[in-house]
């Protein structure tokens, strides 16, 4: 899936047969909704665990936690996808302290949300958009391929690349397109530096062993 399927089409800035688009068909409910994403992405995140009370799937290993989550607020199903990043993390607390408990089902590191990308964004343009407003059955089976183009083609790529901290820290200091949001970012680049041995704050970082 290297190319935005035709259903896409729909959606331009004609925000009525975009909306309309996704509202054909039998009503359908929130969650057949969520359980019929949750099908279709299963197969592209073979090795996640999906936790279907939090409509999240979720991959740990010794590098980073790995989430993607399904979300759907005022009808529109939107994708929230990040990580947390194990050796940046402790680097983190090293250099400013442990910080509060963090939520273990939500990315910590480096994160984005697909409402925030999109023909209109200027965090991350893209010639389609990437939330649906699902409401009817022909409206899912329209988002579903969609969906998992999405995943397929942007998703998993930016996971993968964000397992590296120098692309972490890349990001961070990438003015545009901002395709992150952090709660930390000067820390997030701090952390990096410290951990890959390179001054931090006028100091001497020595990361080894985080």
């Amino acid at each position: 899936m290297n190319a935005a399927p035709p259903a896409f089409a729909h959606r331009g800035d004609d925000l009525v047969a975009w909306s309309d688009a996704y509202a054909a068909g039998d009503h359908v409910s929130a969650t057949d909704i969520h359980a019929a994403v949750a099908h279709a992405l299963q197969p592209l995140l073979p090795r996640y665990r999906h936790l279907r009370a939090k409509h999240l799937f979720h991959l740990a290993d010794p590098t980073a936690d790995h989430f993607v989550q399904v979300q759907r607020g005022k009808n529109i199903l939107t994708l929230e996808f990040g990580l947390t990043h194990h050796a940046v993390e402790r680097s983190r607390a090293a250099l400013f302290g442990p910080a509060d408990t963090p939520s273990p089902h939500a990315p910590q590191t480096i994160a984005m949300w697909s409402a925030n990308i999109g023909p209109f964004s200027k965090s991350w343009p893209l010639s389609y958009r990437v939330d649906w407003p699902v409401l009817g059955h022909e409206g899912l089976a329209l988002a579903l391929p969609e969906i998992q183009a999405f995943v397929e083609d942007h998703v998993r790529p930016y996971l993968e690349r964000h397992r590296d901290p120098e692309a972490i820290r890349a990001t961070c200091l990438d003015p545009h397109p901002r395709t992150a949001f952090f709660l930390q970012a000067a820390s997030t680049v701090a952390a990096v530096d410290h951990l890959m041995g390179r001054d931090v704050l006028g100091g001497s970082a020595a990361g080894e062993g985080l």
